[in-house]
């Protein structure tokens, strides 16, 4: 069969987190996923792991981490989603997409593999998008033999499909509100579920972040006797910019942290990332240097984050801020622009991609910006809309 039918067929299953009202919702569990892999040979156990979860982040987190990993020589995989333009951008071999065969051939395997258990009585149902998506890239990562995979918890934690994996590292990004629907209204709910990643005995990462995230995080890493490594000492100095490099210790050297990821907010995503790194250099044996750590923040591709496009005079700032957290985030870099920017005047069009259910409080948010690129608020929600009939001309 072809790539062309296998996206096909997947796109027809992303409905399934978009019941209508009365309509009962899918359950999920992780043993539908075990048991999925388990008739594919258990992919997942053939190989050691980072997994990243958390609200806004955790696909930077992700991308940083696995190309300073490749920097180190190691052949890693990456899984993140969503993706931008096409499904392949979800499964990464050393920073590579996976090719249109090789995810045709791979989705068709899972897919029969997953009807045949579905006819056997083993499963009650076809697996989700998002668990088909997620024995792909767990198959070919396997099948590809790599060192180290870097995966990016889709949502929540503890149910997700990525979870199924027993991962030396467990890291946890900013938590804020999103997808209450599914995760909890609150904070400390949100990440209870979020904490579902941790393991007995395990080794968590992460920053200090909102009070009811660090209680819910202590409490459960205490449970669980998780031992517990914050990302603080790679945070840069504290008159550090929103942009452009600057130096910290890691490893025992001092390196420069240049990455093309822009923002202040990314600061403590690139931490995270070389924490990360650092750990497993230094209690998992990965042959991960302070050079490659520089080298590897530094050629990161992680498209649609405050990303500078300039196309006939007009200067694009694509970003996929979803959720009030993201917009504020997008909001201070707009307001940074001014003094980063040779040319502040210049014309300015901002392409996010926002949830009806923030699109209010979110374009509140960008729309009282002081920077002089904002927009009104009234032609706001027509002009920034995502995608745009030529948004997709922009793309690299």
């Amino acid at each position: 069969m072809s790539y062309a039918a296998a996206v096909e067929q997947l796109n027809a299953m992303v409905p399934e987190l978009y019941t209508g009202s009365g309509q009962p919702r899918r359950k999920f569990s992780l043993e539908e996923i075990r048991v999925l892999l388990a008739a594919l040979g258990d992919p997942h156990r053939r190989f050691p792991s980072v997994l990243i979860a958390g609200t806004n982040g955790k696909g930077s987190t992700a991308a940083t981490l696995a190309s300073i990993l490749t920097a180190s020589g190691l052949r890693t995989g990456l899984y993140t989603s969503p993706h931008l333009a096409r499904v392949n951008e979800r499964i990464r071999l050393d920073r590579i997409e996976i090719t249109n065969d090789d995810f045709a051939g791979l989705y068709f395997r899972v897919h029969d593999a997953a009807q045949q258990l579905v006819l056997e009585g083993s499963l009650p149902q076809l697996p989700s998008f998002f668990e088909i998506l997620t024995a792909q890239a767990l198959k070919f990562f396997a099948d590809a033999e790599v060192d180290i995979a870097v995966l990016e918890v889709g949502m929540g934690g503890r149910l997700d499909a990525t979870n199924i994996v027993d991962p030396l590292l467990s890291v946890i990004t900013d938590i804020s509100l999103d997808h209450t629907e599914w995760l909890g209204s609150t904070i400390g709910a949100i990440t209870r579920e979020k904490a579902g990643i941790l393991r007995r005995g395990g080794t968590l990462i992460t920053l200090p972040q909102h009070p009811e995230a660090n209680q819910v995080l202590g409490e459960v890493a205490a449970e669980l006797n998780v031992r517990g490594v914050s990302a603080v000492p790679y945070m840069p100095p504290i008159d550090a910019g929103s942009g452009g490099s600057y130096r910290i210790e890691a490893l025992g050297t001092e390196i420069e942290v240049d990455s093309p990821l822009t923002g202040a907010h990314q600061h403590r995503n690139l931490a995270l990332a070389i924490a990360a790194a650092v750990e497993l250099a230094t209690n998992h044996r990965f042959s991960v240097t302070a050079g490659a750590i520089a080298d590897g923040i530094h050629q990161t591709s992680w498209p649609a984050r405050l990303e500078h496009i300039e196309r006939d005079g007009i200067e694009w700032i694509l970003d996929v801020a979803h959720n009030p957290a993201g917009a504020w985030a997008l909001r201070a870099g707009l307001n940074a622009l001014p003094n980063q920017r040779r040319a502040p005047s210049s014309s300015v069009a901002c392409a996010i991609n926002l949830s009806r259910r923030w699109h209010r409080s979110s374009f509140r948010f960008l729309t009282r910006s002081s920077s002089r690129q904002s927009m009104p608020p009234a032609p706001l929600p027509s002009t920034i809309c995502w995608p745009r009939p030529a948004l997709p001309e922009l793309s690299r």
